[in-house]
């Protein structure tokens, strides 16, 4: 869930305990009144092994904590690699350096009960960052049949297993399992959303351009026609917005 919500448009919003993957508990026998809609996914932060999970050195806490927080917390998932902590860590930087993910377009190829598939894209940028989440069972998926023009290897940027991270995938056959998230990434000349058949799935909330040799982000015309060759602006026809 944490890469879904680092790579949509948009602020990346976090409820404590997400970065590290904590569950929700059933909290019963209290005395004052309470709401249970919200207090069946509320849980005092699990911050390591110690008594009431380090959240407080109280005798004990209004709320219980639940019976997951010896391996379930902070202390833990930072020594651990591919632990969900160390995902979200990785997930926040790659947003906070990438401007595809902070101002590009949003393209989305797949969506059913396993399979949500989409991409970033930034004009001025020769790359694309393509998602796919499996919230089903283990999978074979075919990006070719969604992008005829993806190249026949692609590399993971950023996965759920962090075993795969940096190596390539097959797009005509990428194995995942159950649960499994990856970022990919390849260059290209041709964005998605200059392109007919994808013009109608991709949306954009503030078109902003890149230029690579000036190093900035200024904003752009709605139609893009032409690239000065020395600074590698983007300009159009009529006029800028």
């Amino acid at each position: 869930m944490n890469m879904l919500v680092f790579t949509l448009p948009g602020t990346p919003i976090t409820y404590y305990g997400e970065e590290i993957g904590m569950g929700n508990i059933l909290a019963t026998n209290l005395n004052e009144s309470y709401n249970v809609d919200t207090l069946l996914s509320k849980s005092p932060m699990q911050w390591d092994n110690s008594s009431n999970a380090g959240f407080s050195e109280g005798s004990h806490t209004w709320l219980p904590i639940s019976t997951d927080y010896y391996t379930v917390n902070v202390d833990v998932q930072k020594t651990q690699p591919r632990s969900a902590l160390m995902l979200y860590q990785e997930l926040s930087l790659l947003h906070a350096n990438e401007l595809l993910l902070n101002r590009g377009w949003f393209c989305y190829l797949k969506t059913d009960s396993q399979f949500v598939v989409y991409t970033r894209e930034m004009d001025g940028i020769d790359r694309i960052f393509l998602v796919v989440l499996n919230f089903g069972e283990s999978s074979l998926l075919n990006l070719k049949q969604m992008i005829s023009s993806i190249p026949t290897k692609v590399r993971i940027r950023l996965s759920t297993n962090s075993t795969n991270k940096g190596s390539e995938v097959d797009t005509q056959a990428i194995a995942l399992g159950k649960g499994e998230g990856l970022i990919l990434e390849y260059n290209t000349k041709t964005l998605l959303h200059h392109q007919t058949d994808f013009r109608d799935r991709c949306f954009v909330s503030n078109r902003a351009c890149y230029s690579s040799v000036l190093n900035i982000l200024y904003s752009c015309a709605r139609h893009l026609d032409e690239r000065d060759e020395d600074t590698g602006i983007l300009f159009c026809s009529k006029h800028l917005q």
